[in-house]
C-alpha cells in the first residue's frame, strides 16, 4: 500500500470512529443525562443549538470519510464509497430537511406550551413533541440516523474485509 493510500484509509477508518462515538454519546449518554438534570425551559433550547452542532460536524466528518474512502484506488464506485454515500446522504437529508422542520416545528410547539402555561418534562416533550407533527419529525430523524449508523456499519464491515495493500 503507497502512501496516499494509507492515508486516505487513515483519514476513512478516523473520521468513520469520531461519527460512531459522537452519535453514541449525543443519543446515548449527553441526551438522556440532560433530559434527567434540567427542565424542560432550559432543555430544550440548549438541546436544539446541540441537534444543530451535531448534524453540522457530522456532515463535515461523513463528507471527509467519503472522501478517504473514494481516494483509495479502486473504490471510487465500490462498496466503500457506496455504504460511506449511505452515511452521507443520511446525515444530509436530516441537516438540510429533517432537523431545521423538527426545529421550526419544535420551537413553536414551545412557545405554544410556554404562552398556555402548560407544564411538561424535558422527557416527555423529546418523546411526545407538542403533538403529531413533532412526533413524526422527530422520528424522522431518528430514521435517518439509524440508516447513517447502518452505513458506518457497513462501511467499518467492508473495510475490514479489505486486505491491506487493496
Amino acid at each position: 500500500m503507497n502512501t496516499f493510500t494509507t492515508i486516505a484509509r487513515g483519514v476513512d477508518l478516523f473520521a468513520m470512529s469520531v461519527v460512531l462515538g459522537a452519535t453514541a454519546w449525543f443519543f446515548f449518554i449527553q441526551s438522556p443525562m440532560l433530559f434527567k438534570s434540567m427542565s424542560r425551559e432550559r432543555f430544550l433550547p440548549l438541546q436544539m443549538r446541540l441537534t444543530v452542532l451535531f448534524f453540522n460536524a457530522m456532515t463535515i466528518l461523513l463528507g471527509v470519510m467519503l472522501a478517504g474512502a473514494a481516494a483509495q484506488p479502486g473504490s471510487v464506485l465500490g462498496w466503500p464509497t457506496i455504504t460511506a454515500a449511505v452515511a452521507f446522504v443520511a446525515v444530509g437529508i436530516n441537516k438540510l430537511i429533517i432537523v431545521p422542520m423538527a426545529l421550526r416545528a419544535g420551537g413553536r410547539s414551545m412557545g405554544k406550551h410556554e404562552s398556555h402555561g402548560e407544564a411538561g418534562t424535558a422527557v416527555d416533550f423529546a418523546n411526545n413533541g407538542a403533538g403529531q407533527s413533532t412526533k413524526a419529525l422527530h422520528r424522522a430523524v431518528v430514521a435517518m440516523v439509524v440508516v447513517m449508523v447502518a452505513g458506518l456499519v457497513a462501511h467499518g464491515i467492508v473495510l475490514t474485509s479489505l486486505s491491506p495493500g487493496s
